[in-house]
């Protein structure tokens, strides 16, 4: 039949739908809290799936969140779900500065909710223990004030 969605169709769609009436109140709350910009909810957007399938690799780390591991250096470090969730965000825009209020936002939570931010800096500082220790370079960096930052920093800030 033409026009006709399939089985596997209505299923994402109803997803889709139900990922979204929960995301944008939240969204609207950051907004609104002045946590949130207009670049951040772009990439909240670009996220179609809360947690992608598949592998992103930035410099020589290669972060594949269906087996929630990340390599780095021919060695494979295994991650918690939210962990993946966290550093897919931050490996999402290299190089940029995300707030913390942003990040719990592209992990689905909100400021308040299980610890608000100080959520972010726990994950943060597990992720560090996994992918930065015993390594010649730290790849997330703490932008004081401002959040975190995946990757080598630009030249002017």
């Amino acid at each position: 039949m033409e026009g006709s969605a399939t089985g596997m169709e209505l299923e994402n769609s109803e997803a889709v739908r139900r990922f979204l009436e929960e995301q944008v109140p939240r969204l609207r709350k950051l907004v609104a809290a002045g946590s949130l910009t207009n670049d951040h909810i772009d990439q909240v957007c670009a996220f179609r799936n809360p947690f992608p399938e598949g592998v992103l690799t930035v410099g020589d780390v290669m972060l594949n969140t269906r087996l929630q591991n990340v390599v780095r250096e021919k060695k494979v470090i295994q991650l918690s779900p939210r962990e993946c969730q966290f550093l897919f965000a931050l490996m999402s825009s290299p190089g940029k500065i995300l707030s913390r209020d942003a990040l719990l936002a592209l992990v689905g939570l909100v400021p308040g909710e299980m610890g608000g931010t100080n959520v972010v800096d726990v994950y943060i500082n597990y992720i560090r223990k996994k992918i930065d220790a015993g390594f010649a370079s730290e790849l997330i960096q703490t932008v004081r004030g401002k959040g975190y930052r995946f990757g080598s920093p630009p030249a002017m800030e």
